[in-house]
């Protein structure tokens, strides 16, 4: 039986096959026969005959799959029959032909495994130890024939496209070999220069000389003259380069040195258009006072709104503001009312009201607004309706700082009372 075809092999005598023929044949009663014991031993020898020899001696006669295993230990291919070591093939050491042989014009070299026939796609590499003097050049390799030398396009070469000391890649198209050879850039449509120029001055075209340039204007340094890049030198009656306008520059509006996008005139005016600022609520329920801080640079105007604002005590209510050195307690001049009453002068704070009492309460608003930004001066003018009274309250006064207003607080003359209902918030402008 042998091998069965798919890979296994099968011991048999004629009569029984397997590991235990010959005990087969004892238990069935069958003696051992000459007949029996060459049909065996021709088995054996089958199987034998069917594997490779380690020296080579036989030959497979069908393709030889490995079941994904690998041939190691391989010897480097030397002839065109021979397997290719991956080192063979990763280093190109079948398509270097090395340094070129013949002459710059005919060139030779070799392969390694010998190449005996060229063939459509072949692809070499090879060192050209000379620059071409015709447009015809050739290569030979391993005397297989000369053949001629195109360019990628099929065209005659010209003098000097294969030059010494480069390396070239050359791919047999059936009939000749075709290199790579760059375009030649045209320049007989490209303007000329003069022989020499003055540093930073815009080329001038010269109207007599065709393509050509001359020697132009200097910027920024005369009248009339493209001004230099960086500077701001256009005005109302002279053209030039200017400056865009930054998003604070647009807004501000002080610079008549840029020039506005629409883009940023459309954002200024967004800007602009939405400048109050409502600030948080805040509950005064609780505390002897309620402080309002990071009141921003260049604030103008400022609202004080109370809703339903009481106190535990008699004290009177009032806005005290400040600066960056802290709230003032002094120096407040005007006067609060009680319209039916008589006026209480103030002294350490805008004074909301001129007659109090504990659980009162107040609705309206103060009114801040910064009169001299040079002496920081400020107004201010409230009404409050006192809720329990059905009276009305007013108060007017002004109060300079020794710095920009950056903070408010509403207290209470002496600062003992406590807050005890309502809320307070501001807005700003």
């Amino acid at each position: 039986m042998g091998w069965n075809g798919s890979g296994v092999f099968t011991r048999t005598n004629g009569t029984n096959s397997g590991a235990n023929l010959w005990e087969n044949d004892r238990d069935a009663g069958i003696k051992i026969t000459a007949e029996n014991h060459d049909n065996q031993d021709q088995d054996l020898a089958d199987g034998i005959q069917n594997c490779l020899t380690k020296d080579g001696q036989n030959f497979p006669t069908a393709d030889l799959p490995l079941n994904n295993q690998k041939h190691t230990g391989v010897g480097a291919a030397t002839a065109a029959t021979h397997y290719a070591r991956t080192d063979q093939v990763q280093n190109g050491a079948f398509m270097w032909g090395g340094t070129a042989a013949g002459t710059a014009d005919a060139i030779t070299f070799n392969l390694t495994p010998t190449l005996t026939a060229y063939t459509t796609g072949l692809t070499v590499r090879f060192l050209a130890s000379g620059t071409t003097t015709v447009t015809n050049p050739t290569i030979n390799i391993n005397a297989a024939g000369a053949k001629t030398v195109k360019d990628q396009d099929g065209n005659a070469l010209s003098v000097g496209d294969i030059a010494s000391g480069t390396v070239y890649e050359a791919v047999y198209d059936g009939t000749d070999f075709r290199i790579y050879v760059a375009a030649v850039q045209d320049l007989s449509d490209y303007v000329t220069g003069p022989a020499s120029a003055t540093d930073s001055a815009v080329a001038l075209f010269d109207g007599t000389g065709g393509k050509t340039l001359k020697d132009g204007v200097v910027l920024g340094t005369s009248s009339g003259n493209i001004p230099q890049v960086g500077t701001k030198s256009a005005t109302e009656t002279l053209a030039g380069l200017v400056e865009l306008a930054t998003q604070a520059e647009a807004e501000a509006g002080t610079d008549d040195t840029v020039v506005m996008t629409a883009l940023k005139t459309a954002q200024a005016i967004a800007a602009l258009g939405s400048s109050i600022t409502l600030g948080t609520a805040q509950a005064s329920t609780s505390g002897t006072a309620i402080d309002f801080t990071s009141i921003p640079s260049g604030t103008k105007r400022i609202t004080v709104n109370f809703v339903g604002v009481s106190t535990n005590g008699t004290s009177f209510p009032m806005v005290q503001i400040g600066d960056s050195g802290g709230l003032e307690t002094s120096g407040y001049a005007g006067a609060a009312r009680y319209l039916g009453d008589s006026s209480g002068a103030l002294s350490s704070g805008f004074t909301l009201v001129n007659t109090h009492s504990a659980g009162a309460t107040y609705h309206g608003r103060v009114v801040l607004e910064l009169v001299d930004a040079a002496t920081f001066t400020w107004t201010a003018t409230s009404g409050l309706a006192r809720g329990d009274l059905t009276v009305l309250n007013v108060m007017f006064g002004s109060k300079s700082l020794s710095a920009e207003l950056d903070r408010i607080r509403i207290t209470t003359a002496g600062g003992s009372d406590t807050f005890d209902a309502g809320k307070i918030n501001i807005i700003y402008e």
